[in-house]
């Protein structure tokens, strides 16, 4: 069966989460509500998915305890959500760094985190990710797949994390490098909103994911009213 771990220190919030995650069928859900248990149990336990929120009370130590768990949880299988209210403006980038499969900001949306929750649960069986690499028969210069079958690629040989809803974007732009896709057919491969608008979001997102490690990427271009392009 499948393993959950709330790492959250607000009690409320915690059960609220726990009763999100338990509308998905045949899963077990364990609570930790400061950073001491919580630090035992992901170095002696394997959860699923684990979802953690960065504050985990008012020390120094705590503030940033969310931290220390992704630090911890680096190498292990586990697939890590973190949802948080924190406002340092840079927290995303870094815990996507710190190996983190996505971000959600506090107040949560529930539609929008049942689905996330699914979707990082998905990743981590692959499946995406094989059809993926299945499909794909000729892949462009410079992007190939993770041999370590993280949630991403390599791009010119290095690791280019990426969410779900990332992967299935990039999916439609390469199998068909050269051709503009357009931007209705993109917004099909969206968890939540479908709005062009969500759709210049994303790109924009996946498009940074490729520029933090290369500078100079300019594969995915803009084809304006239409869509987008990996050009070649």
């Amino acid at each position: 069966m499948t393993s959950i771990a709330i790492i959250e220190d607000d009690k409320t919030m915690n059960n609220y989460l726990k009763s999100l995650i338990e509308t998905i069928s045949s899963v077990t859900v364990s609570q930790y509500f400061n950073l001491a248990d919580a630090e035992t149990a992901v170095q002696n336990q394997h959860f699923d998915l684990i979802i953690l929120d960065i504050e985990l009370g008012q020390t120094p130590k705590e503030k940033l305890g969310g931290i220390r768990i992704l630090n911890l949880l680096s190498g292990k299988k586990s697939v890590t959500l973190v949802v948080s209210g924190a406002s340092e403006e840079n927290l995303p980038d870094i815990v996507i760094t710190l190996q983190a499969y996505d971000f959600i900001g506090k107040p949560i949306n529930d539609l929008n985190f049942i689905n996330k929750v699914e979707h990082a649960l998905h990743s981590q069986n692959n499946d995406s990710k094989k059809d993926l690499d299945e499909k794909i028969k000729t892949w462009p210069t410079g992007l190939a797949p993770d041999p370590d079958r993280n949630p991403g690629f390599l791009w010119r040989g290095r690791s280019v994390r990426l969410t779900l809803t990332q992967i299935r974007l990039l999916n439609c732009l390469i199998k068909t490098p050269g051709v503009t896709v357009e931007s209705s057919k993109l917004a099909k491969q969206l968890d939540t909103s479908n709005s062009l608008s969500a759709v210049a979001t994303h790109l924009s997102d996946l498009r940074r994911r490729f520029t933090d490690i290369d500078p100079h990427f300019d594969a995915i271009e803009p084809n304006p009213g239409i869509g987008y392009v990996w050009t070649t």
